[in-house]
């Protein structure tokens, strides 16, 4: 997922609310995440130290440890993973999507749109 920054000032992304259609086909999942610059300049790839917390059923808030700092013009590219949990019992596919994005700029929140947005969904045979 791609969110670019256009706020006009560096804004810090702290944490994400993803959404799961079938919570029994994942046992987990993961974010790599990085910054670009509108000059080009980058910052890696790299998985973040984040939290999952459950937050309603079939959702969990991914907080990271450090915010993601975008700068203004800049973009951050956010990766995600899922692992298919060992015994899914009947779930057969699950959609995920981004429901919600928790951002700062200058210690003030700022709205960030279009969401929801889907990430992709899985099915096992």
């Amino acid at each position: 997922m791609k969110l670019t920054n256009n706020s006009g000032q560096p804004v810090q992304v702290s944490s994400l609310v993803v959404g799961i259609s079938d919570t029994g086909l994942l046992s987990s999942i993961g974010l790599s995440a990085g910054a670009t610059a509108p000059a080009g300049g980058s910052s890696a790839m790299a998985p973040l130290g984040f939290t999952v917390q459950p937050n309603l059923p079939g959702s969990a808030t991914l907080t990271f440890t450090t915010p993601l700092p975008i700068s203004a013009g800049g973009f951050g590219q956010f990766d995600f993973n899922a692992t298919i949990s060992i015994s899914p019992g009947l779930s057969k596919s699950s959609t995920q999507t981004v429901t919600q994005v928790n951002a700062t700029a200058g210690g003030s929140p700022v709205p960030v749109g279009v969401l929801p947005t889907t990430l992709g969904t899985v099915s096992t045979p």
